[in-house]
C-alpha cells in the first residue's frame, strides 16, 4: 500500500531532521503545522490511490476534508499521528470516514459522522456499502474496535452477509452472551 510506504517515508524524514527532540509547546505547534502543510497532499494522494484500491472501483472520487499532524499525541498516548477526514462519493452518493495514522506503527480507518451513528447503509453504491459493512462489522454490544486500514479487504464474507443485519447480529450476540452468563 502507498499508505504505508509513505507512513515510512514521513518515519524516517522526522528522525532524520531530528523533529523527536525535546520542545516548547510553540515549537510544536509551528511543527505540527508545518508537516501537515508540506505532507498532508502526500499522505491524500497515498490514501486516494489506496482507497480506490480497496474499494475495487477507479469511479470512487475522493475528497480530502481535513487533516491533522501531532508530532505528539496525547490522546493516543504520545504517539505520532496524521489524522485525515475524506469524503468518498459514487455518483450522488457520499460517505465520510476516517484514517488515523499512527506514524511508524499503522493506520485505523473508521465511518465519519455521516454513516457511525446508521444501522444499515442508506444508499445504492455497492462499493460504498461494502465498506460501511466492513467497518461496522467492528462495533460489538458496547464496544468500538478499530479496523486496521493495511489489513482492510472487501472481498472476505462481512458479518452482515452471514446473519442477515447488523441488528439480527447484535440480538444472536447478546442472547449468547446472556446463554454464557447464566450457565
Amino acid at each position: 500500500m502507498l499508505t504505508s510506504e509513505l507512513d515510512k517515508e514521513l518515519y524516517q524524514y522526522l528522525k532524520n531532521e531530528n523533529y523527536y527532540s525535546e520542545r516548547t509547546l510553540g515549537e510544536i505547534k509551528k511543527l505540527n503545522s508545518f508537516i501537515n502543510q508540506t505532507w498532508s497532499r502526500k499522505l491524500w494522494e497515498a490514501l486516494d490511490l489506496d482507497l480506490k484500491v480497496i474499494l475495487n472501483d477507479p469511479n470512487i472520487q475522493t475528497r480530502q476534508i481535513a487533516s491533522v499532524f501531532e508530532i505528539e499525541n496525547d490522546r493516543s498516548q504520545g504517539a505520532t499521528t496524521f489524522l485525515s477526514q475524506i469524503e468518498l462519493i459514487d455518483r450522488d452518493q457520499k460517505m465520510d470516514i476516517v484514517v488515523n495514522l499512527i506514524v511508524s506503527h499503522n493506520a485505523f480507518i473508521y465511518l465519519g459522522k455521516s454513516h457511525a451513528h446508521l444501522s444499515e447503509y442508506p444508499g445504492s453504491s455497492k462499493a460504498l456499502q461494502k465498506l460501511f459493512w466492513a467497518l461496522k462489522q467492528n462495533e460489538r454490544i458496547g464496544h468500538f474496535f478499530q479496523t486496521k486500514f493495511y489489513q482492510l479487504d472487501l472481498n472476505k464474507p462481512l458479518i452482515h452477509e452471514s446473519h442477515g443485519s447488523l441488528r439480527e447480529f447484535v440480538i444472536e450476540m447478546k442472547k449468547r452472551f446472556a446463554q454464557l452468563i447464566s450457565s
